[in-house]
């Protein structure tokens, strides 16, 4: 079994800069686990373990893309999950057709995945895009809040992009992105 995530990749805009801001992490305090580990940014909505061709999960994920309906989504902050390894993320307004596109993904996709991962369950799940994790402290909280609030983030950001991912305990590799047709 391979573990796949579904995401919606965010425009180059906003992505250069939340790179910029991981870059000036690494420069600064030597944080770089996203930097150097993730895909683009990206907002996950499912992921999990799944045996089924992966062929056939591009064709599923490519046929998903054709029916989603959203076209921008807005920032609504950063935020932090406190635990050993802090999560520093940007987090999304929960409107109506984020919270609609999260839904239909978790039906399609049911049958493709053999459990989905804690994090997509629906009383656990967020929009959110993960800026720093894994090599992370506590100890740097107030190190990481200098150099991440000051960030200027656009209110608003397009959405273009339907993505497969796999992912391992340490990588995430983009397999193929698929144009939403808006």
């Amino acid at each position: 079994m391979k573990n796949y995530a579904i995401t919606i990749k965010i425009d180059d805009n906003f992505s250069e800069s939340i790179v910029n801001l991981q870059k000036k992490l690494n420069q600064k305090l030597s944080i770089n686990d996203r930097l150097f580990n993730s895909s683009d940014p990206h907002i996950m909505f499912v992921a999990g373990k799944s045996n089924v061709n992966e062929k056939i999960l591009i064709e599923k994920v490519s046929l998903f893309s054709k029916e989603l309906n959203i076209k921008c989504i807005e920032f609504n902050g950063l935020a932090v999950f406190l635990n050993i390894h802090p999560t520093i993320f940007i987090r999304w307004k929960k409107k109506e057709e984020i919270e609609i596109l999260y839904q239909k993904c978790l039906i399609f996709f049911k049958n493709f995945f053999s459990n989905y991962h804690e994090s997509c369950y629906p009383e656990i799940w967020l929009p959110k895009t993960t800026i720093a994790t894994n090599d992370t402290n506590l100890r740097q909280l107030n190190e990481i809040s200098d150099i991440v609030f000051p960030f200027e983030f656009p209110k608003i950001t397009n959405v273009r992009y339907l993505c497969l991912l796999s992912f391992d305990d340490k990588k995430e590799y983009l397999i193929e992105k698929f144009e939403i047709s808006n």
